[in-house]
């Protein structure tokens, strides 16, 4: 059984990237030329990140994304993204004190902090850059 589970629920609007720690959100735009790809990495990297800032030790962790794109170029042999290589890298980080394990959901099927995290990117998407 997990002991401690932390969801990052990650949706896209327009570039703009939403994170769900628990029930707490963050936004951050990230600009109009950014990919759907660039968002959500940024998403799950800034998920294991929070989980470094704060210490977490001795944990299993989930973090859930609904990108297959982002799960396949983590899983990759060959890294050719300075963004994907840094997203492994603190996940890396992260499973030095934890056991992580990168789950894909479906988007847009009734996930709770799924469904918030999409109406979080839509405020976003009209926050100024």
């Amino acid at each position: 059984m997990l002991t401690s589970i932390i969801s990052c629920i990650l949706e896209i609007v327009t570039s703009i990237f939403t994170i769900q720690t628990k029930r707490k959100g963050r936004t951050l735009p990230l600009g109009t030329h950014t990919s759907v790809l660039q968002t959500e990495l940024m998403g799950i990297m800034l998920g294991a990140r929070i989980i470094a800032e704060r210490e977490i030790g001795n944990k299993s962790i989930r973090i859930l994304t609904d990108s297959k794109s982002a799960l396949l170029a983590l899983d990759s042999c060959m890294v050719r993204s300075g963004l994907v290589w840094e997203c492994r890298q603190t996940l890396k980080y992260v499973t030095q004190r934890n056991s992580v394990e990168l789950c894909w959901i479906k988007g847009h099927s009734g996930n709770e902090g799924n469904e918030r995290a999409d109406e979080m990117a839509k405020r976003a998407a009209r926050m100024p850059f």
